[in-house]
């Protein structure tokens, strides 16, 4: 390898365990074009570049005006949701965004988050708070998210939260833990997974839908712009098997995130998902 900047940077994206066979960086499968536009993203994070004109800056996308309706709306109004949380182009950017939450969490989760919430990054120090909403309130807010904040393209009822194969489940894990190496960023096995960087999927079975982690899977920047999980052009068969490994993911006894009360008047951080 040349010694440049930018041939080392090519070179750790492109494969990084030549650098070190124990680190945690998982080995992408980026196209040449991926990994010369990720180089020249980093390259680009420097002095000069927040020095540079106004012409030659990319303008922010146009905050929108929207504004959820009803007693729901109401309510995330009274409860200031959009000062951490974007929807539709408006909010902020604290939190996860939650234009297609419905699509991705299951119902029954999210009644119970918004009675006790907590966070799904143990690492992190902010904490959605906890506003004590009534039974009423936690399930107004949770039929209007289900009902209206929905993707298109995720059929949340297309793929069941149980009943897959011991095979598909077994070749899930291999891919989890062997090819996507994605234990380097997230916590399965709470005994021996370090990766703090993605959400804790201990629970995520009884968290997210099958058909949300399905296409997430495929492709996550197309249900999350912006979102640091890579996109490894997983095969169908690929993303099935995983699917059906994380579902699985039920965890024991009561989840993280409902078994300890998060303290009142820190900024939200999470609610469901990268």
């Amino acid at each position: 390898m040349p010694h440049t900047l930018p041939d080392y940077i090519a070179g750790k994206i492109k494969q990084p365990r030549a650098f070190s066979p124990g680190l945690k960086m998982p080995q992408y499968t980026f196209t040449p074009a991926q990994i010369d536009s990720l180089t020249t993203a980093l390259l680009s994070l420097n002095d000069r570049s927040s020095t540079l004109p106004p012409s030659l800056a990319v303008p922010a996308t146009p905050e929108s005006d929207y504004q959820p309706a009803g007693k729901a709306g109401k309510l995330m109004t009274d409860l200031a949701c959009f000062s951490c949380h974007r929807i539709n182009g408006h909010g902020g950017d604290m939190a996860p965004d939650l234009t297609w939450e419905g699509s991705s969490i299951q119902r029954e989760w999210l009644v119970q988050f918004f009675k006790n919430p907590g966070t799904l990054r143990p690492s992190l120090i902010r904490r959605m708070p906890r506003f004590n909403v009534t039974d009423a309130e936690a399930n107004e807010l949770t039929d209007y998210i289900m009902t209206v904040y929905q993707n298109p393209v995720v059929d949340r009822d297309s793929m069941p939260l149980s009943g897959y194969s011991q095979g598909e489940v077994e070749l899930g894990k291999q891919l989890f833990y062997g090819k996507y190496s994605c234990q380097g960023c997230h916590i399965v096995d709470t005994k021996t997974d370090k990766g703090y960087i993605g959400p804790t999927l201990t629970h995520v079975g009884s968290r997210l839908t099958a058909a949300w982690i399905y296409q997430w899977m495929k492709n996550p920047q197309a249900l999350r712009p912006g979102t640091i999980e890579p996109n490894r052009a997983m095969s169908d068969e690929d993303a099935r098997a995983l699917t059906a490994f994380l579902i699985s993911q039920k965890g024991g006894g009561k989840p993280p995130l409902l078994a300890k009360s998060a303290g009142n008047g820190a900024p939200a951080q999470e609610v469901a998902k990268k």
